[in-house]
């Protein structure tokens, strides 16, 4: 009986490295080298949801000014990257945000590349064509949103930019 537990679970004990300190650290790299976050798969079979490309957000610590990496699904929009600062649906913005709304420097990586960026939280006239894009191809976001405005709190959705090089 137990063959057959384990057999039946074999998918899941090669992906129980991706958790935790250990994981999360083990899938910034894996983004930074390969451009694809074993998180945000097992997330997607988990939950049955659409697979969603990963960047790796760099952003500036606003009360250490040490560098703080995140791995983040994100949607085109244009020369835009942007992400949903959902927290899944939580009380609070989770703290990338607020390290964005003390700097918006910040740096990505995307499939292997590395972009200097200007975020931005995109206001409120912006909000629904963007939003309409991301839903698109993650419909799960109206869950989020739905969770966080039974609390009071609007989602943040940033902008991610590349710079000009000169």
């Amino acid at each position: 009986m137990a063959a057959i537990r384990r057999h039946h679970y074999r998918w899941y004990w090669r992906l129980r490295p991706v958790r935790g300190v250990w994981g999360r650290e083990f899938d910034k790299w894996l983004v930074r080298t390969t451009g694809v976050s074993a998180i945000l798969i097992q997330v997607s079979l988990a939950r049955r949801l659409p697979w969603s490309p990963a960047l790796l957000l760099t952003t500036i610590g606003r009360g250490s000014g040490q560098l703080r990496s995140v791995v983040l699904p994100y949607t085109r929009h244009g020369d835009s990257f942007l992400v949903f600062g959902s927290n899944a649906g939580g009380a609070r913005h989770p703290d990338w945000v607020l390290n964005l709304s003390a700097e918006q420097r910040t740096w990505i990586t995307v499939g292997r590349r590395q972009y200097a960026t200007t975020a931005r939280i995109v206001g409120r006239e912006e909000r629904e064509q963007m939003i309409t894009t991301m839903r698109a191809g993650r419909p799960h976001v109206d869950d989020y949103e739905t969770q966080a405005a039974a609390i009071g709190r609007q989602i943040a959705l940033v902008a991610l930019t590349p710079q000009r090089s000169r």
